[in-house]
């Protein structure tokens, strides 16, 4: 089950525009996010989201158990 929301996820951000770095993965992707780095972080703490900031062009995002769709 987190595979398969961590595999939704990687096929939506794609769609999006975004590139996914993260080649083989289970539950963990890292996002290239360029320029919009700062503005989806500051959007993803208002939704309570957490992301990992791995520098300034890219996060990194987590799926568990507790993972909804």
């Amino acid at each position: 089950r987190v595979h398969r929301l961590a595999a939704i996820c990687k096929a939506g951000l794609g769609h999006l525009g975004f590139t996914v770095r993260t080649g083989a993965f289970f539950d963990t992707l890292v996002v290239e996010t360029g320029d919009r780095t700062a503005a989806i972080l500051a959007r993803a703490r208002v939704a309570r989201i957490n992301l990992r900031e791995l520098d300034g062009a890219s996060l990194g995002l987590s799926f568990d158990e507790r993972s909804e769709e």
